[in-house]
């Protein structure tokens, strides 16, 4: 680039100071400015793209502008932009959060899958777990819950699988929900076959989850039917 890059980083730093000072617009002003700067000089550097990108995505967010920062992260640019993994992360995860608080149902499930397999290279089984909640949290919060039955299940079997309770958990919860809204009796099946599983979940808590979430899902699990009609 023949141009000092200098000039962008001026604007970023310009920006990251209206942000911390909540001068949200005119953050995202100087967002948008920096950007007519970019496409105006030739070859447009990538990282520098995918900062401005990422500074007005959070911008859009803190003025509650939730539907222009989805059309943001779905949209697409006339050059190449490069986004860091924490960039990535938080873009995806917010932005399944953006999709489900507009009631876009498919968009949620697609956008937290997305944000699932952004924290795979995490290699402390700790932060894992922690954000694979972040990304799938979602699922509590959808209308037509048998959308999260594939998922649910996945869940299940990932957790068993890696020893992970907490996925455990997470995956039941998200069975119960579905069978809630549908009646399945697949899905009571799958609960009533997992109550031990529960049941040694409330003898040892793992860590990060508390006593009382693991017994109320015992509990509503023990008022599934048992006996199953089925014509």
């Amino acid at each position: 680039m023949e141009q000092s890059e200098s000039v962008y980083q001026t604007y970023l730093k310009q920006i990251g100071t209206q942000l911390a000072n909540k001068q949200y617009q005119k953050a995202l002003d100087l967002c948008d400015e920096m950007k007519a700067h970019l496409f105006a000089n030739p070859p447009v550097n990538p990282i520098l793209l995918g900062w401005q990108r990422y500074y007005k995505f959070l911008c859009m967010l803190k003025l509650r502008q939730d539907k222009e920062a989805l059309d943001l992260f779905l949209s697409t640019e006339e050059h190449p932009f490069i986004l860091d993994r924490i960039q990535g992360n938080l873009m995806t995860t917010m932005a399944a959060e953006l999709a489900c608080a507009l009631g876009d149902v498919k968009l949620t499930l697609k956008l937290s899958r997305m944000a699932w397999s952004l924290v795979f290279p995490i290699q402390d089984p700790v932060q894992r777990i922690q954000k694979a909640q972040n990304a799938c949290i979602f699922f509590d919060r959808l209308q037509m819950n048998r959308l999260n039955f594939g998922f649910a299940r996945f869940l299940l079997g990932f957790g068993k699988s890696n020893k992970m309770p907490i996925l455990v958990l997470q995956g039941l919860e998200c069975l119960l929900s579905n069978y809630l809204q549908s009646a399945s009796l697949t899905i009571a099946a799958m609960l009533i076959s997992s109550e031990k599983d529960v049941y040694d979940l409330l003898e040892t808590p793992p860590e990060g989850v508390d006593r009382p979430r693991v017994a109320e899902l015992m509990d509503r699990m023990q008022k599934l039917p048992k006996q199953m009609m089925i014509s």
